[in-house]
């Protein structure tokens, strides 16, 4: 962990979409995206304080055991329990007495097996009190008790000499592809790598390591490790050329590694690998700082190096000391899919970058903000992102910014379209709630008027009287008519048996689907549109994040037709048809039918 001046952990020289949107908008996103060589711009966040109290909050995990607990790590050497909007009042685990804090120093990682559900076995990261040596030990936790650990199941895993400094420890670990333990470790630190240690694959600091914990005792070398057998090597190495990595994350959903790197004077970096990497890359560090020489100050080559994907300078708009993120996979706030989430310590800003052409970063959040030294991300079961303030020990979940007032009880907020650059114009809503006197649920399609500061409302399911009767009692206007590409029509549990009560444009065509699985729901078709009948996805397929698409019914073969603008968005046309065909569908576009008017409706996952 970086530190600088005064502050205790200040700067050193250091796993689709629930929002749905319109068709024509996400196309639109995708042409802009793709034709700007620079990442998309992340969505308007704000911060929302889910925690405070804590004592020098370092790493955020989650269990992956279905129990939806944040464990949060303190320095000091207790791991902490955020339970249903709570912190639990005794800790997890308190291993205090084993550790040194002294400097960088401390308890500083935390990861559960991937089995810990049912073999409860975790493992932490800290720095052992007679001598600061890295430490990597497995701890159980209690089979009477789920909230707490056994302190006296310790088995160590692995031990690193770590003498001179107090500096520059790494900490970060995380069991990544294949089941195997990362971990990271700086290199030694005193500044400017005396030792050498980051170049040296004999040394263990300055490194990724991986290594095979579901043996014992101690641990295996991966027989895929790239320098397990060559001469002089240590095989645990998985990646080197590192100075002192605060924090890598693999995306959930790709398996990119993402690695950032506390930099020495002037940069910091975000360095990448690739899904299916075969490892052995070298960061670069000491020979660069960043993109830049730093020993020798110029005229510096390294065969084989890999430089960072993105570099930011110390002071002005960037900051003195990183902390790597996560890729946002998390469901609540669609524009920032993809994106990768990184901060500074010191300045306190947060960035968003989405590879888009060329790796380049947006402000998520500038100083000023209720951050005071952003020490860890945090990524929960769901994929939702948080992000601890070191100095006032509190725990921030990251949110989108409200840009819409809220709709009455019994109202779900669906997406929006855009007005220019007001982006305040329209917003969906589904009725979720029976209308007085009509006995059914209604599908009903809302929209701001936000001159009049009041709600729009139609339903083709219901009588003209009915909407009448509706609007007067809610006090919305009545909107009847829905412009192309307008709005969403949704089904809010309607029974599926109820006739049309709209007029003919408007058709619940159940009696012609064949059956969808059970993880779909009909919605409207619109025009008569034949033979397409639509539905939408609304739980996760096998593997897949839950995400909104579109459902064609072809008789002629019996199958459905598939297309999700989203989904393209996210990876383009390539993961379409990978989709399509994984699951036995007809690409939608490939079929000859288009998104017009007509084809359909993207439908909201309650």
């Amino acid at each position: 962990m970086p530190a600088r001046g005064p502050q205790p952990f200040a700067c050193s020289a250091l796993d689709t979409l629930r929002c749905p949107r319109i068709a024509l908008l996400a196309l639109l996103l995708l042409a802009a995206a793709a034709a700007a060589p620079t990442a998309a711009a992340p969505p308007s966040l704000v911060l929302r304080e889910v925690a405070n109290g804590l004592a020098a909050p370092l790493e955020i995990v989650n269990a992956g055991d279905g129990s939806g607990r944040l464990f949060v790590v303190e320095k000091g050497g207790r791991i902490r329990i955020l339970s249903d909007g709570a912190l639990r009042p005794s800790p997890f685990l308190d291993i205090a007495a084993k550790l040194s804090t002294s400097g960088e120093r401390g308890l500083l990682g935390l990861a559960f097996h991937p089995g810990f559900g049912t073999n409860r076995r975790f493992f932490v990261f800290y720095t052992r009190a007679a001598d600061g040596a890295l430490t990597v030990s497995e701890f159980l936790a209690s089979a009477g008790d789920p909230d707490a650990a056994d302190p006296a199941s310790e088995r160590i895993v692995l031990v690193i000499p770590h003498p001179g400094f107090d500096n520059h420890n790494g900490g970060r670990i995380a069991f990544g592809p294949g089941g195997y333990l990362y971990i990271a470790t700086g290199d030694g630190g005193g500044g400017a790598d005396p030792a050498n240690n980051a170049q040296n694959r004999a040394s263990l600091l300055g490194k990724l390591l991986r290594i095979d914990v579901d043996t014992s005792p101690g641990y295996a070398i991966p027989v895929s490790n790239p320098f397990a057998g060559e001469p002089g090597a240590a095989p645990e190495i998985w990646a080197y050329g590192l100075r002192n990595p605060w924090k890598f994350s693999f995306d959930r959903a790709t398996g990119d590694l993402y690695i950032a790197d506390v930099g020495q004077s002037l940069w910091e970096e975000i360095d990448f690998e690739p899904a299916g990497d075969p490892g052995g890359r070298n960061y670069g560090w000491r020979v660069y700082e960043a993109l830049h020489c730093f020993d020798p100050p110029s005229g510096c080559s390294l065969a084989g190096h890999t430089p960072p994907v993105l570099e930011y300078a110390h002071g002005g708009a960037g900051g003195r000391s990183v902390t790597g993120g996560y890729v946002y996979r998390g469901s609540s706030v669609l524009a920032l899919r993809g994106h990768y989430l990184y901060g500074d310590f010191l300045s306190n800003r947060v960035w968003a970058v989405r590879l888009d052409g060329a790796w380049t970063a947006s402000l998520a959040f500038e100083p000023p903000n209720a951050l005071s030294g952003i020490s860890s991300f945090g990524e929960d079961e769901s994929g939702e992102l948080y992000v601890a303030s070191f100095n006032d020990g509190r725990l921030y979940a990251i949110e989108a910014a409200p840009r819409t007032p809220a709709l009455q009880a019994g109202f779900t907020l669906l997406g929006n379209t855009f007005d220019s650059a007001l982006e305040v114009a329209s917003y969906f809503g589904t009725r979720d709630a029976p209308v007085p006197g009509v006995s059914e649920h209604v599908a009903a399609f809302w929209k701001w008027n936000a001159a009049g500061l009041r709600w729009a409302f139609f339903s083709p399911q219901l009588s003209a009287a009915e909407n009448a009767l509706e609007a007067a009692a809610r006090g919305f206007d009545l909107l009847w008519l829905v412009a192309s590409g307008e709005g969403y029509w949704v089904n809010a549990n309607i029974a599926l048996s109820l006739p049309p009560r709209g007029g003919p444009d408007f058709v619940w065509s159940a009696a012609r689907f064949s059956a969808l699985p059970p993880a779909f729901n009909l919605v409207a078709t619109a025009g008569g549109v034949t033979p397409g009948e639509f539905g939408a996805q609304v739980a996760s397929t096998p593997g897949e994040a839950a995400f909104e698409s579109l459902w064609a019914w072809n008789a002629a073969q019996g199958k459905w037709y598939f297309h999700s603008p989203i989904l393209e968005a996210q990876g383009g046309r390539d993961a379409v048809r990978e989709f399509a065909q994984r699951f036995g569908y007809l690409d939608f576009q490939d079929g000859g039918r288009t998104l017009d008017a007509d084809s359909g409706f993207w439908v909201h996952r309650p």
